[in-house]
């Protein structure tokens, strides 16, 4: 009878961890101006920002380009790169983190050991899926409409291990889980490209519904996994059972 109880009692612990939504995270947003510009592509950080904490319940930090160092990647969960800023502001400063980092400048693509081959495709409105099974597909398979209006979107062509996961004439989705092989090193966290610029806002003026989602199936799998408790739980029940022998 102890036994059975004990077995309920985890699997409704373990019900709950599964139905929870994902934890709130500590973000590190770096853009140009940090939101304090007057140009389009600083309206579009803001959208950006103001999405990630009022509507996904992140806290987020912001700091320029130029005013940005490694170490502000201390204590995060990720850091993104928006497009907004000057590629030479930042270069390879969050290579060597271990922190996932999630980027849509695509002139540091390079320098994160990421892809080559960057470049910006424009006038699209739609990517394909040709992974449908990796997360940062969003659940989404075949073609998929991103933008309405069309607008433009950044490429790149992944190394090693790197997955493509959408493409538009090119990759401009992928991803690079934990010690994956990027380019002359291993991935010490989670990377990924996301195809997303700045100028003219897109994230409030162009992006769709299922251009969001997929944004959020972004950020959601370069975070990392809050998969403490689960694993302490199910690794526990082989533990019970002896007990009771």
């Amino acid at each position: 009878m102890k036994r059975a109880v004990v077995l309920v009692v985890v699997a409704m612990v373990l019900a709950g961890v599964w139905s929870m939504p994902a934890q709130a995270a500590k973000i590190l947003f770096v853009g140009d101006k940090a939101g304090s510009g007057t140009l389009p592509k600083h309206d579009h950080d803001d959208a950006i920002v103001a999405h990630l904490e009022n509507d996904l319940g992140h806290t987020v930090t912001r700091v320029s380009g130029s005013g940005s160092s490694a170490s502000d990647a201390d204590g995060k969960h990720l850091v993104m790169i928006s497009e907004s800023i000057a590629s030479s502001s930042v270069l390879a400063k969050f290579k060597d983190v271990a922190v996932g980092c999630l980027v849509m400048e695509v002139w540091v693509y390079d320098d994160m050991k990421m892809a080559s081959g960057m470049a910006f495709v424009v006038d699209k409105t739609t990517v394909t899926i040709v992974d449908d099974t990796h997360p940062l597909a969003g659940g989404f398979s075949g073609e998929v409409t991103v933008y309405d209006p069309m607008y433009s979107m950044g490429v790149g062509i992944p190394f090693g291990d790197g997955v493509a996961v959408a493409q538009g004439s090119d990759t401009v989705l992928f991803g690079y889980d934990t010690g994956d092989l990027m380019d002359g090193m291993n991935a010490p966290a989670r990377r990924t490209g996301f195809f997303l610029p700045a100028e003219l806002n897109p994230f409030e003026n162009n992006l769709t519904a299922d251009g969001l989602a997929l944004f959020d199936a972004a950020v959601a799998w370069t975070l990392p996994e809050p998969m403490t408790l689960v694993l302490m739980l199910v690794g526990g029940l082989p533990l019970m059972r002896r007990r009771r022998r």
